[in-house]
């Protein structure tokens, strides 16, 4: 599971990473990044955020945008000691991937988003 520190909750968060980010797009995911505003006492806890939106009209069932969003969970927390820090990112499900769900192709694009945006390093 994704520590809660690596997480966008709050609502105001994830508008300023739309106010201050272009889309970057696959397949069946957009990414969206906005640097971080840190002060240099908060530097030292210093980390990369993450927050996922899957629409109604992506999947209907909430059990499904449920297990999408677990997937995309798992990939982001084992690729984040290659992800560079201080970044709030969103990842938006543009289109529903096939099912059963093929964690290597989900991961397969956004490796791919996350070395367009320049997050890998």
């Amino acid at each position: 599971m994704l520590k809660k520190e690596n997480r966008l909750q709050k609502e105001r968060e994830f508008a300023k990473v739309f106010k201050g980010s272009r889309p970057i797009s696959s397949k069946n995911l957009v990414l969206r990044v906005a640097k971080q505003n840190l002060r240099t006492e908060e530097l030292k806890y210093l980390s990369t955020k993450f927050g996922f939106i899957i629409s109604n009209k992506v999947n209907k069932l909430a059990t499904g945008r449920n297990a999408l969003k677990r997937q995309l969970r798992a990939i982001i927390e084992n690729e984040l000691p290659n992800i560079k820090t201080g970044y709030n990112v969103v990842i938006i499900v543009k289109q529903d991937f096939e099912k059963p769900y093929d964690q290597k192709a989900i991961k397969e694009q956004i490796v791919e988003l996350l070395g367009k945006a320049g997050l890998l390093g």
